[in-house]
């Protein structure tokens, strides 16, 4: 049954779900450490947002609520890696969005947590879809829009046949996706960066 709280994403409504995700992931260890403390926070913020988001347009499925206040990416099993040659075209968006000086740790570090990711073949539970991301504007916390954008990509998950997987940097929210069925696998941290946990959920 088509849920009217959350529809898929175009294009056009890109610019307002990149303001959406940068509101709602201030102060979220990972991404703070990614854009660092100098001025400009919230653009480098929505930068960033946008470079998975244009990337998700493409190759993944983006959720959204009816008043784009609420955003989940998601990837299919063996989509989510990134090649090359997409990098190097948003390497000038990375360089504002990180700082030359800080470019190279925090390249380091992402290729740490990529290889935490499933491949094409799944986790040890199975092939999965990733969540990359979901994030809720504050003022529209606590009102169920992440929970059903969750298990809508959920439901695609089950009709695939797949499992999910996905990283956070925030163990506060881990009780939310346990609640979902998620369960913690491993716990670690990126070099020089925030403590990490991976959660999986079996088909």
């Amino acid at each position: 049954m088509h849920d009217p709280g959350c529809a898929t994403a175009l294009a056009s409504d890109k610019d307002a779900l990149a303001r959406t995700l940068g509101a709602a992931f201030r102060g979220y260890p990972l991404t703070e450490w990614l854009v660092g403390s100098r001025p400009g926070g919230r653009q480098r913020r929505e930068r960033y947002f946008g470079l998975l988001l244009d990337d998700a347009l493409r190759r993944g499925v983006v959720l959204r609520d009816a008043e784009s206040k609420a955003v989940a990416i998601w990837y299919p099993p063996g989509v989510w890696e990134i090649g090359v040659g997409d990098f190097l075209r948003t390497l000038p968006d990375w360089l504002r969005i990180v700082g030359v000086r800080a470019l190279p740790g925090r390249l380091r570090a992402l290729s740490e947590l990529v290889k935490e990711r499933p491949t094409a073949e799944g986790t040890a539970t199975g092939r999965a879809w990733v969540l990359e991301v979901l994030g809720v504007d504050p003022d529209a916390q606590r009102t169920g829009r992440g929970s059903r954008l969750l298990e809508a990509g959920l439901a695609r998950a089950r009709e695939d046949g797949a499992g999910a997987f996905l990283l956070t940097s925030s163990e506060d929210a881990i009780p939310f996706y346990e609640r979902h069925g998620f369960v913690v696998e491993k716990a670690f941290a990126v070099r020089g960066g925030p403590p990490m946990w991976t959660l999986c959920r079996e088909p």
